[in-house]
């Protein structure tokens, strides 16, 4: 037959097909209003931020997720950076019809994640910008301009050039002065971290890093600020100095020392030390006026008990410290006591 098509083996027939359809709508009541399509216009931009560092402008943004009608997004046809000269009154129409629209490529990122973006700042060097992001699904359906960002260019700042050098207490970094600037530094552990650590900021040099551990390769860096109302801008990083020192430095001389007579015995005590890999202490006595000499036993207290005296005599007492590197300090100050 060429007049009509074939059904398969039981298959219903249309007129019982659409009378199955009505009988299904008639049984769930009211059947409302067909939806109209959606705009497919993405919600705006919302967490824009923008600096200059070193010579070019860098942006941060997230995508939406959603279209402005609460659809999911699941592709980007454009996503554009706009950059305009600043105006006093400020009209946004004005504004855009002025701004330069530079494409971004969003194809192989995480959309879901933060988007980081440069432009060059030789363009808008010396101005003051506006910045704003808008995105499409489809041509011509632009989403509504993101937060506006303003932005004074300025000309760009040198990256800094840092010494990095090994003290007792950790490492100091230090970077010649520029008035009216501050510095963020960096430091990275090379044996497991990727990218540097922001350790603090700082408004002169030097530096102290005192949470630094000797026998462990470091690189440090630095960036120079400046930021005001309007100016937010960074140098690139300083190159970056690798440093791994081996622990040769002692720890502190214990202080405070002090001897009481005991029965029997003569109580010594000091001060604790400080330092957080400390392994122990010596003590040193001499009798009457002879040398001192270290008594073998390490105490891990600060605190020792002096039971091999005699009564009448005199004994002097100091005190040195050992780290677990067997980096051992000086003596302290002697204390004396003649046993009755």
């Amino acid at each position: 037959m060429h007049g009509s098509a074939r059904r398969p083996p039981g298959a219903a027939s249309p007129a019982l097909l659409l009378l199955a359809t009505w009988a299904a709508l008639s049984s769930c009541g009211y059947v409302g209003d067909p939806m109209p399509p959606s705009p497919h216009i993405p919600k705006p931009v919302a967490d824009l931020n923008a600096v200059e560092r070193g010579s070019k402008i860098e942006v941060h943004f997230t995508l939406p997720r959603y279209t402005t009608d609460g659809y999911l997004i699941r592709q980007f046809q454009n996503v554009e950076a706009d950059i305009g000269p600043d105006a006093k009154p400020f009209h946004e129409d004005v504004w855009f019809g002025n701004t330069k629209a530079l494409p971004i490529d969003v194809s192989s990122d995480d959309q879901t994640s933060s988007i980081v973006r440069q432009f060059d700042v030789a363009a808008w060097q010396g101005q003051n910008v506006v910045i704003a992001i808008r995105t499409s699904m489809r041509k011509g359906r632009w989403s509504p301009v993101s937060n506006l960002v303003r932005l004074e260019v300025v000309e760009p700042l040198e990256r800094p050039q840092i010494t990095v050098v090994p003290s007792a207490a950790g490492y100091v970094v230090s970077w010649p002065q520029h008035a009216g600037l501050r510095w963020n530094i960096y430091r990275r552990t090379t044996s497991f971290q990727k990218t540097p650590v922001l350790l603090a900021t700082v408004d002169s040099s030097p530096y102290l890093d005192s949470t630094s551990q000797f026998d462990t390769p470091y690189e440090y860096s630095a960036v120079a600020i400046r930021e005001t109302s309007a100016v937010v801008a960074e140098s690139e990083p300083s190159e970056p100095v690798p440093v791994n020192k081996p622990d040769v430095y002692p720890p502190s001389v214990p202080a405070s020392i002090a001897v009481l007579a005991g029965p029997n015995s003569i109580e010594v005590t000091w001060e604790r030390s400080p330092e957080s890999k400390l392994k122990g202490y010596y003590v040193w006595r001499a009798v009457g006026d002879g040398p001192l000499e270290r008594l073998p036993d390490l105490v891990v207290a600060p605190a020792y008990s002096d039971r091999d005296v005699t009564p009448g005599k005199r004994y002097r007492y100091a005190v040195s410290a050992i780290d677990q590197k067997g980096n051992e300090s000086g003596k302290s100050q002697t204390a004396e006591i003649t046993l009755q």
